[in-house]
């Protein structure tokens, strides 16, 4: 990610974060778009609180790789407990930027949307290493 990629992402998480209504959304989204993702989630309300934590402490890491990728590989091992598989990395990435565009709006313009899908795709790809390394 570029240093503008970050603060474009560090900017907007600014704008919701804490906002239960984007996260809500972002797993209508996620179900909608992949519908095995569901049973993963037994607890929706506590896995949408901590879904919401884990994005805060992720982008509060971007600036400090070594950080970043030690808190996704982790994630990524958990993860894979839980029977996620890479399909559901996919999907989650668009629902959570289709969720992010629906509620900033005009805020939330295509640099910012590209910014997010490069700010998953690396989660994603740590964690997904994090499943098959620590698992």
């Amino acid at each position: 990610m570029t240093p503008r990629q970050i603060e474009l992402v560090l900017t907007s998480h600014a704008a919701i974060r804490d906002d239960a209504t984007v996260i809500a959304r972002f797993y209508e989204l996620l179900f909608a778009a992949e519908p095995t993702a569901r049973p993963l989630f037994q607890h929706l309300p506590a896995t949408q609180s901590k879904f919401s934590e884990e994005l805060d402490v992720l982008a509060s890491c971007l600036r400090d790789i070594d950080r970043f990728e030690a808190r996704a590989l982790s994630l990524g091992a958990r993860h894979r407990g839980y029977g996620v598989a890479p399909r559901h990395y996919a999907a989650a990435s668009g629902a959570l930027v289709q969720a992010l565009s629906e509620k900033l709006g005009a805020e939330f313009p295509v640099e910012s949307a590209d910014a997010w899908r490069a700010a998953f795709d690396l989660v994603a790809e740590t964690m997904m290493q994090g499943a098959q390394e620590l698992a």
